[in-house]
């Protein structure tokens, strides 16, 4: 009887082990997120806002195992397709690209598994700009 408990004692382990194995090998995510957070700050930072736009609140950035995101919201009484060029030469100078994905709510670029988004906003005049990854590609970019 005693025998029998460990048989499937063991057994239970071996399986345990083999679906964690399987789950680390193919499913867990591939980063900590530390170093994917640190990516899009260096990359935010390379994207200038236009000399008309002013900062409104602090800076958002997040990063979990998952997904990461760093967003600042801006005031600006620029024309939305002013933003929209302005935002445009320095993403496609830094190595962006537009994004396959359509909106029409906001313009999306992309460069690899990262996503950079502007966002209009109505009131108060503004936009947001943020970038941000996600585990599972989501940019619209190979």
């Amino acid at each position: 009887m005693d025998f029998l408990k460990l048989l499937k004692g063991c057994i239970f382990t071996i399986f345990l082990a083999f679906f964690l194995g399987v789950w680390i090998l193919f499913e867990a995510p591939k980063s900590s997120g530390v170093a994917d957070l640190k990516r899009l700050e260096e990359e935010f930072v390379k994207i200038h806002p236009p000399a008309y736009s002013y900062q409104s609140g602090e800076k958002h950035a997040s990063s979990k195992v998952s997904s990461g995101l760093v967003q600042q919201f801006y005031l600006t009484k620029m024309a939305e397709v002013d933003v929209k060029d302005f935002y445009e030469k320095q993403l496609l100078a830094n190595g962006w690209r537009e994004s396959p994905i359509e909106s029409l709510t906001e313009w999306t670029y992309c460069k690899g598994r990262l996503r950079a988004e502007i966002s209009p906003q109505a009131k108060p005049s503004g936009y947001t700009f943020s970038i941000s990854w996600f585990s599972q590609n989501t940019s619209g970019c190979p």
